[in-house]
């Protein structure tokens, strides 16, 4: 690796003005083994170095040409460079032609010259405006058909991903964030892969992981290594947001590193610390404005059935199934997309159950502990979407064209 920080580990050399070469008295000697002591580091380890960076600010761009913090690779925007306003002043990805190439294989510059082989970190600080059905922060990939090489560091729609390939399979898996994205929010995400697991961390924390790839990693003969696109012989994938910065690593860096490194850089970037939410219980869909689908809230098992209750009518969705096939582009087995109201959504203070019904226009509150009817509010005409409690209110909307608030 070059430019290799030294090692924790110094060794101290000390010269004495006046001190002849010729002497060695047992003292001398002494006093010359113990400055050849090294220093201790008292365990602490050197920390990880990449084997090429690159900041992505006004700083680091003249023209339309990016100088690396660390590594050989320059890069060069394929359209005009523009910065945010806002801190940090990170490279605005326009979704058309704002994509950066810092390098491109061939047979005379493979990609194993230029990139780590065996083991890699890929690192990046994104902010993403738009969901789409794939893009990348950091990409050397071709994903063609039944041919797959390389590695990407993206998105898929709402997901975060982190794809390889290695020599031992040479085909690609993907890991993906079950968790979907925010747009509009900066975000830490790194991939790494030690020759026999990926992971995918998000913020620091590790969001996914897989042992189906083995051995070093498989690179394509031909293709570029960009920043802020997926781009491959047959496809092309710009983002459209913010990279502030990327990062490659030799090596695979431990949960502890990742979660290390997002603390010590996260202060320029706005709202990468959640906000403790203040929801009690699962009061709106997906329990809060973000529909985070999660609660802090513990759960004492094991757990038990207590009641079952069953409605008059199941719900009735306001789409019908999709076609069995679509003649026009060839595709069969066609996947529902309209579902949000094939089920009933329940919401809950802790002490109430409450939940819409499309199929007897109206909402129900049940008794959480019981499943006794406390009451029921009847509209003219279906209600679909879960509805909102809040300071002791109920909200919701119906197909009557009506919004509705009740006392709870």
């Amino acid at each position: 690796m070059q430019n290799q920080a030294l090692p924790a580990e110094r060794t101290r050399l000390f010269r004495q003005t006046g001190l002849k070469a010729a002497c060695t008295t047992p003292l001398l000697l002494a006093i010359a083994l113990i400055l050849l002591v090294p220093v201790k580091s008292h365990g602490q380890a050197a920390k990880p170095m990449p084997r090429h960076a690159w900041n992505l600010q006004p700083a680091s761009f003249r023209n339309q040409v990016l100088t690396p913090d660390r590594g050989t690779l320059s890069g060069k925007s394929a359209g005009p460079v523009k910065f945010s306003s806002q801190q940090p002043q990170a490279l605005l990805l326009d979704g058309k032609t704002s994509e950066i190439r810092v390098a491109t294989f061939t047979a005379q510059q493979p990609a194993e010259r230029l990139l780590p082989a065996k083991s890699i970190t890929v690192e990046t600080w994104v902010y993403v405006d738009r969901i789409q059905p794939w893009g990348s922060m950091v990409s050397a990939i071709q994903d063609n058909g039944s041919f797959e090489r390389g590695w990407m560091l993206g998105i898929r729609e709402d997901m975060f991903c982190f794809g390889l390939a290695s020599t031992a399979s040479k085909r690609i898996t993907y890991l993906t964030n079950p968790q979907p994205f925010l747009p509009g929010n900066w975000y830490h995400v790194t991939g790494t892969y030690d020759g026999a697991k990926m992971k995918l961390f998000v913020d620091g924390r590790l969001r996914a992981e897989s042992a189906a790839q083995k051995g070093g990693i498989a690179y394509p003969p031909t293709g570029p290594l960009t920043l802020g696109a997926y781009r491959d012989n047959d496809e092309y994938y710009p983002l459209q947001g913010k990279l502030a910065s990327a990062a490659i690593f030799d090596q695979a860096l431990t949960d502890r590193q990742i979660l290390a490194r997002f603390q010590e850089q996260k202060k320029p970037y706005p709202g990468v610390d959640p906000v403790p939410s203040v929801a009690k219980g699962w009061p709106t869909y997906g329990r809060d404005i973000h529909r985070s689908g999660y609660t802090p809230e513990q759960l004492k098992l094991p757990l038990a059935s207590q009641w079952t209750y069953q409605t008059m009518r199941p719900p009735a969705p306001a789409w019908p199934a999709p076609a069995k096939q679509d003649f026009w582009h060839d595709k069969a087995e066609l996947p529902a997309r309209v579902t949000y109201d094939r089920a009933f959504h329940l919401v809950s203070d802790g002490q109430r159950l409450i939940f819409a019904s499309s199929a007897e226009d109206s909402v129900t509150c049940l008794d959480a502990a019981t499943a006794k009817l406390r009451w029921r509010f009847i509209t003219e005409a279906p209600v679909r979407l879960a509805p909102t409690i809040d300071q002791q209110r109920v909200y919701f909307g119906s197909d009557d064209g009506f919004v509705y608030c009740l006392d709870v």
